[in-house]
């Protein structure tokens, strides 16, 4: 008879020193005689993670968490493939089957806070931070477990608005380890919330001394200062952070407000330029495989309303009075995957056109890049506030359904409008207003720190739109 422990035991060995092929051919040999061996299944799974083959890597742990539904590895294992896809909502559930098989299991916990964070679930996010300060014991090879849990739960009582809770888990947090500049910088980030901004600057600062990259952290001072009209010390601050890294799109997001406020408008007007920046595209012709353009834009409703991710307002994202994706391009469906090829070409012919390359900050251009993507769809009174981009470097919105009532009136109800900074900067200056109209089947693209928000409509119908943004291949992987 077989030893198949021992084979098992051998071919664990090889996958451990990365010699996949016999693991692999032990495993398999195995399966021929054993179909329903667990733990051949499992290596399999493993190899294939290994190898970039998250899809193939789902369907041998799957098959053996069929076959051994309590083993709580096996749905962990299947939820790290599923963060590979960067499919959340499937990757979230395996880790929730992986708790209710055991409810201790420590690694699950971490992934599971990490994911309710990245997808605004913030309640959810500081139990499951809860749940790692019980189980992590303090001190030990746990010290760095419970500082991460410590920061996560205070980042999500910042974004709940519970800022003296916010306040008592994250000076825990600098208790476990006072050299994380991350608990100092979202400390900063509390005072600023409470307007007190003198705090915030002191939390920074420190954060910003114990970073090697510190411009993250001088660019939350300087907000601050903004807030307290410090205009000296925000622009000798943001100027620092300008010399380290000349284009960081976030910073220049910052300074933008602070050179309105400064009243150096011709300076503005050169790192926001929306009259000549934020370009205009129609669609006249539907892709390839629809017979209208109206038949694009249902299918594209029909894949938005049914996306898993599609949830109501969420604390930290700019939308009001409607609902919103994840990244809908992420494994995209056959509409969004024919828009991802439109939009793509789209940006390309955008950055190739010399006149929206001038060399200005925040339009120095990759030549490769990563499209992200969210549907959001507005009811009457629906909105999304002023935010914008950092992280891309074009950004834009294609219109699939536009209310009659947005074409109806002068002033603009239902379209994207660029200039003025979200409340947290309390300029007192207000820059210029730049509206442009929504229309179906129209798509806008821009520089991916320019400041936009959506106004306000009323209407019984639905305003649905893709926004997106090109995120340079190597800051999305770096």
């Amino acid at each position: 008879m077989r030893d198949f422990a021992g084979e098992l035991n051998q071919a664990g060995v090889y996958f451990q020193q990365n010699n996949l092929k016999s693991a692999e051919k032990i495993s398999l040999s195995i399966l021929e005689e054993s179909p329903d061996n667990v733990e051949a299944l499992n290596i399999l799974g493993g190899i294939y993670a290994t190898k970039g083959s998250p899809d193939r890597a789902i369907q041998y742990f799957g098959q053996a968490a069929e076959l051994s539904p309590d083993d709580s590895r096996l749905h962990f294992n299947i939820g790290r493939c599923h963060q590979l896809r960067r499919d959340l909502p499937s990757a979230q559930q395996a880790f929730r089957s992986a708790i209710e098989a055991d409810a201790d299991n420590l690694a699950a916990w971490t992934m599971l806070s990490k994911i309710y964070q990245s997808r605004d679930n913030m309640v959810e996010c500081v139990g499951a931070c809860d749940q790692i300060l019980r189980l992590a014991v303090a001190g030990g090879k746990n010290a760095a477990l419970r500082t991460d849990a410590y920061i996560g739960m205070g980042t999500a009582e910042i974004k709940l608005g519970n800022f003296e809770t916010a306040i008592k888990v994250l000076s825990a947090a600098i208790r476990e380890n006072p050299n994380d500049p991350r608990a100092h910088s979202r400390l900063g980030d509390t005072y600023r919330g409470q307007g007190q901004n003198a705090k915030a600057v002191e939390s920074f600062l420190k954060a910003a001394s114990l970073r090697s990259q510190p411009v993250s952290d001088w660019t939350g001072a300087a907000i601050a200062y903004l807030r307290d009209g410090n205009h000296h010390n925000a622009n000798e601050l943001l100027q620092k952070c300008l010399s380290v890294t000349p284009g960081n799109r976030r910073v220049l997001s910052v300074y933008g407000p602070l050179l309105w406020e400064m009243k150096r408008d011709s300076e503005y007007h050169v790192l926001f330029d929306y009259e000549n920046l934020i370009q205009a595209a129609e669609f006249l012709e539907p892709p390839s495989g629809y017979l209208t353009l109206d038949a694009f834009h249902q299918a594209l409703i029909h894949e938005i309303s049914g996306h898993s991710s599609l949830t109501g307002e969420r604390v930290t994202k700019s939308t009001t009075g409607g609902f919103q994706t994840g990244n809908i391009f992420t494994n995209p469906q056959p509409a969004a995957d024919d828009l991802v090829q439109i939009i793509n070409a789209r940006i390309s012919a955008y950055i190739s056109d010399e006149q929206n390359c001038p060399g200005t900050p925040g339009t120095e251009w990759a030549a490769e890049w990563d499209l992200i993507g969210w549907g959001v769809i507005l009811h009457s009174q629906g909105y999304q506030s002023a935010h914008n981009h950092p992280s891309g470097m074009v950004s834009g919105v294609y219109y699939i359904k536009v209310p009659e009532e947005v074409h109806d009136s002068g002033d603009y109800p239902g379209c994207i409008e660029f200039g003025p900074p979200n409340d947290m900067y309390r300029t007192r200056r207000e820059p210029p207003r730049h509206r442009y109209l929504a229309e179906e089947g129209r798509m806008y693209l821009f520089p991916s720190h320019y400041w936009h928000r959506t106004i306000p409509f009323e209407s019984c119908q639905e305003r649905i739109c893709i926004a997106f943004d090109a995120i340079p291949r190597a800051k999305l992987r770096g």
